[in-house]
């Protein structure tokens, strides 16, 4: 089982690594056909100016549609290398955002510009996101355009917006309006839009901040999502023993109503999530105490003895002196595999 975890493991970097390569080329073949086959070095005869004209528009319109194609996939490649960019951010400060509107004011800068305010751009954002900000970008595919092409781009990104609904992706909508025109004649066109890009960023392989800041970075919990028990038909039931002990060890993250989620865990937000709230059992390797190894319950000791009035169990068979609830402990049916530790039992 570790064997397969390992090559797993190693399948999904090699999965990033080739989309990040293959984003790159594509970029760069995209470059070398503009130039190959639509060369704005162009000379035509005064009679031919209506064809050229139409060649030229054809251009245009040909880099245009490109030009969207390379925002949206430049919008998903920063989106994630924005959030560990600040996930880096917040562990190497070891504090939490304030609350969310500070975390999502410095997450659309990062993004926009690549420093924690775009206005006085003195502080830039942590690696990974050096280079792959959105104006870095798409200042990139500007400049081949100007360069080799002659075609004038200016952009402005209007706003960011990063939020959840599901468990293990993060949405981020952006609004970009842009201007494509001649750098010669504005004669054949202009194009003028205002563009609205939605993109789902998966949050797999990235590390979870509310872990990492509570220990000092002394344990880093990747997020990855569990197989065991993801039929909503029989998640309520089929979960005993055996699976939770598989769960605990695979250390993976299992969706949980009153869980909470991933972008919450940046500002220390430990409630209820809804649908996109997430739920780890936490490695008794790292944690010590009497309270519940749930991580949300963990941090804000609602589980926990003396002072008596909640019942906590140990399951040993699962890892030595872990515990949990007797709530959590009744949803992964194994209360009867448990010993009741708090409050104690009484004595005759």
């Amino acid at each position: 089982m570790h064997g397969k975890k390992i090559i797993k493991k190693m399948v999904r970097k090699k999965v990033v690594r080739k989309k990040a390569v293959l984003f790159t080329l594509i970029s760069l073949l995209l470059a070398a056909m503009f130039v190959a086959l639509f060369s704005a070095q162009y000379q035509y005869n005064p009679d031919d100016r209506s064809q050229a004209s139409n060649t030229r528009v054809k251009v245009l319109d040909t880099y245009v549609r490109n030009f969207e194609l390379y925002v949206e996939e430049s919008l998903q490649i920063s989106g994630y290398k924005t959030l560990d960019s600040l996930y880096n951010y917040s562990v190497g400060r070891n504090m939490f955002f304030n609350n969310s509107a500070e975390f999502n004011t410095t997450f659309a800068n990062c993004i926009t510009c690549g420093y924690m305010n775009c206005t006085n751009r003195t502080v830039s954002c942590p690696d990974p996101l050096k280079g792959y900000d959105l104006s870095s970008m798409l200042s990139n595919i500007s400049s081949l355009a100007n360069q080799h092409l002659n075609i004038v781009t200016d952009y402005r990104i209007n706003s960011v917006v990063v939020y959840q609904v599901r468990p293990f992706d993060v949405e981020i909508d952006l609004n970009i309006s842009y201007n494509v025109s001649d750098i010669v004649s504005t004669n054949y066109a202009i194009w003028n839009k205002n563009l609205l890009i939605h993109k789902t960023i998966l949050i797999t392989d990235l590390y979870d901040p509310l872990v990492a800041i509570n220990t000092h970075n002394a344990y880093r919990k990747i997020i990855r999502p569990t197989s065991i028990c993801t039929d909503a038909k029989v998640n309520d039931t089929c979960w005993d023993l055996n699976k939770t002990r598989a769960f605990y060890n695979s250390q993976e993250y299992k969706q949980y109503t009153n869980g909470t989620n991933y972008l919450a865990r940046f500002w220390n937000g430990t409630g209820p999530s809804g649908y996109s709230g997430i739920e780890s059992l936490l490695n008794v390797s790292y944690m010590t105490g009497n309270n519940s190894f749930v991580d949300t319950y963990y941090w804000t000791r609602t589980y926990v003895c003396p002072p008596g009035t909640t019942r906590i169990l140990q399951i040993n068979s699962t890892a030595l002196n872990f515990l949990l609830d007797e709530g959590t402990a009744a949803r992964y049916n194994i209360t009867n595999a448990a010993t009741l530790i708090c409050p104690p039992l009484p004595t005759s």
